[in-house]
């Protein structure tokens, strides 16, 4: 991750169900073509030689799949709760999980005897910063997959997205053309 840099665009997230739907689905469906469009890291420090554009993307699909890739995008709340937790926030100096607990084993009690608390709102909310999709809701959407861009460049990315959200048919027509 030390070795990585991104253009991360933040968008609206949208004014109603209808619209964040449209957004959320394109946002995911034209990742893939995004990512070969503005891949610029065709080598990188310690990352083994090969035919990859982006050695960045490469790194974020081995890290673990299980806090970077969400299966179904239908689905992220469903994937936020069943994935692991990283670490607990505490007063202690180390901030430790139990291995192998989820978000939902908090929850349900079953994590009660090791953290000694009942997860809270606040927790979720650090729990969600700490996976990594390739597209995050935060009360707008972070869109996370695009490399770093030699100088101004970054606009490039930024506009293109923008150009895509711009109005409700451009969106579904995009969708369309990408998600086959």
């Amino acid at each position: 991750m030390n070795n990585t840099a991104a253009v991360q665009v933040s968008v609206d997230a949208g004014e109603n169900d209808d619209e964040i739907d449209r957004r959320w689905k394109l946002l995911h469906a034209m990742g893939p073509a995004m990512i070969a469009a503005f891949a610029c890291s065709p080598s990188m420090r310690g990352a083994p030689d090969g035919e990859w554009v982006s050695q960045r993307m490469r790194a974020w699909l081995a890290l673990d799949p299980e806090l970077t890739d969400v299966p179904d995008p239908a689905g992220y709340p469903a994937w936020v709760i069943d994935a692991p937790l990283t670490c607990v926030r505490s007063g202690e100096p180390e901030w430790h999980a139990p291995p192998g607990a989820t978000f939902a084993d908090w929850l349900d009690g079953s994590l009660d005897a090791e953290i000694g608390r009942r997860p809270t709102v606040g927790d979720l909310d650090y729990h969600m910063t700490t996976l990594f999709p390739p597209v995050r809701p935060r009360g707008h959407l972070e869109v996370r997959y695009i490399d770093a861009q030699p100088g101004d460049l970054w606009q490039v990315p930024v506009a293109a997205i923008e150009a895509l959200l711009s109005t409700p048919a451009v969106t579904q027509e995009a969708t369309a053309v990408a998600a086959p």
